[in-house]
């Protein structure tokens, strides 16, 4: 029995008045009995409280977007074509009193069929993230993360191309830092580490020498591999606004401190997403990345369409 915050001393008292009322007069026995099973239910309500804490949650969505044009007898001219486009992100996440383990899938892939030419890929992007971290303070953690991105098909410039320019681990990226990560809520992080490194993976040898004798990737054509040490940037925002809009937003940025720190090498994705019901909605997709051996401009990537879409 517990009776809001009182202390052990009250319940006995409650009880010993209770006895005595009825001219009863309890034992020392009974006393103590009365005590073991208050410091046992005490003990139980804290247990569970603290499990309560302690949890996993997996959650995710699935996206899914068709497009379709035909042409019959059109005088203006123009070619049959039809595309699709997937996005998955699944999510497995563990958190306690003192500490959170992050971890998360992503995956995007597009095909496009436009009348003779042959089926070309339009995205194919894996990445997984996992960050583990120990609470520093109320708004501070420890933390060591690790982050790989690579695609699973061969990709080529453009459509009328027969050169492959990436495949799979061709290119893949691996991050791993170490630094503290600030959370002043489950939807917003910011993770800085002074010390992190960065591996550049170019498993196929034709990719690697299709660029004369640079190599490709800036890994060069005697390796498989490029190896940087320098610090990193990692940041993360979601939420919904206006009811029917959510946004996902992502930032790893890189700088290498053993070849010129100034340059910081990033990339950005944001989903906006817009429900129409259950099962349909408005999906626009952007991707920026900033990588100065491969382009001295920022390349961009965008997606925008209407379908499927599923929340775990």
């Amino acid at each position: 029995m517990i009776i809001g915050n009182k202390t052990p001393y009250f319940k006995n008292f409650t009880i010993i008045s209770f006895f005595m009322l009825w001219g009863i007069q309890p034992s020392a026995k009974a006393l103590s009995d009365i005590d073991v099973v208050m410091t046992v239910k005490s003990d139980t309500v804290q247990k569970v409280k603290k499990e309560k804490i302690k949890s996993w949650k997996f959650d995710g969505n699935l996206l899914l977007n068709f497009s379709q044009i035909a042409f019959s007898n059109w005088s203006s001219g123009g070619d049959n074509a039809i595309a699709g486009n997937t996005y998955e992100n699944l999510n497995l996440n563990y958190k306690s009193e003192n500490a959170t383990w992050e971890n998360s899938l992503k995956y995007s892939y597009g095909l496009m069929k436009q009348k003779d030419i042959k089926t070309i890929k339009t995205d194919d992007r894996i990445e997984f993230n996992s960050k583990y971290g120990r609470k520093f303070s109320k708004k501070w953690n420890y933390s060591a993360s690790c982050n790989f991105v690579t695609q699973f098909f061969p990709g080529y410039k453009d459509k009328r191309d027969t050169i492959k320019r990436s495949d799979f681990l061709s290119p893949a990226y691996i991050v791993t830092s170490v630094g503290m990560d600030y959370r002043p809520s489950e939807k917003f992080t910011v993770m800085l580490s002074p010390v992190a490194g960065k591996i550049t993976i170019v498993n196929s040898d034709h990719i690697l020498h299709y660029d004369g004798i640079s190599g490709a990737y800036g890994v060069s054509r005697d390796r498989h591999a490029r190896y940087e040490m320098g610090g990193s940037v990692a940041i993360s925002a979601k939420g919904d606004f206006l009811k029917r809009f959510n946004y996902q937003t992502t930032f790893n940025g890189f700088s290498n401190f053993q070849k010129d720190p100034s340059k910081l090498d990033w990339n950005m994705e944001m989903l906006v997403s817009m429900k129409v019901n259950k099962l349909i909605s408005a999906n626009l997709k952007t991707n920026l990345l900033y990588e100065d051996i491969n382009s001295s401009e920022v390349q961009i990537k965008e997606f925008f369409g209407i379908g499927f879409s599923y929340k775990i």
